[in-house]
Formats: C-alpha cells, sequence, structure tokens
C-alpha cells in the first residue's frame, strides 16, 4: 500500500513540475499573465517551495491588488513559514474584500491564537 501512495506522489509531483515548465514559459512570453501567476504559485505551495509561492502571488496582487486567491494562499505560506504578523496582515485584507469569508475568519483566529 505504501509503495502505491509514494508511486502516485512522484508521478503527481512530476506533473507539477511539467506544468510549472509550461507555465514559466507562458509567464516569459506574457509575463503578466494572472491565470499563469495564480497556478504557478498554487504549485509551488503544493510542493513546498513556499518562497516561491510568495513570489508569483505578489506578482498576481501587483496586477490585481484585490485577489483573494493570492491574499489567501499568502497568509497561509506565512504561517507555514511561522511569519505570522505577515499571514494575520493577508487575511485582514482578505476580510476587507470578503466580510463573510468563512475560511479568513477562521484562519484568523488559528493565527492570532498561534501569535499571541
Amino acid at each position: 500500500m505504501k509503495d502505491k501512495w509514494v508511486n502516485s506522489l512522484n508521478q503527481n509531483h512530476n506533473k507539477y513540475i511539467k506544468a510549472l515548465g509550461d507555465l514559466s514559459t507562458t509567464l516569459k512570453i506574457k509575463p503578466n499573465d494572472t491565470i499563469a501567476l495564480k497556478y504557478c504559485g498554487k504549485i509551488y505551495f503544493i510542493i513546498g517551495r513556499y518562497e516561491k509561492t510568495l513570489e508569483d502571488l505578489t506578482g498576481l496582487l501587483k496586477i490585481e491588488s484585490n485577489n483573494t486567491f493570492a491574499l489567501r494562499y499568502r497568509s497561509e505560506t506565512y504561517f507555514i513559514l511561522n511569519k505570522y504578523e505577515e499571514s494575520h496582515e493577508e487575511v485582514s485584507n482578505l476580510l476587507k474584500i470578503d466580510k463573510t469569508n468563512a475560511w479568513a475568519v477562521k484562519a484568523s483566529n488559528v493565527i492570532v491564537k498561534q501569535w499571541v
């Protein structure tokens, strides 16, 4: 059973790396492609390359300052990196845009508990 999981994870990892290559090519041609920035950020998050996650999602926010996807994943990334103040700032920005965002309300409480 363990071998099945490891094999599955390796196959997915290879797919993510290929997708990153394709998305990177797109970004070389169109550096402000918001879809490519979004998916690069998400894939980097999934494979644990958090600095690259922040880099791409910061680029996305420079183009779309109210992008809730970027704010959420930046908050989660900062939280994983134990940067609770930055994480909370991103959640606060998300809540300014969408006061009823259930994930952001819950995440804000979790961040504050961890931060204090």
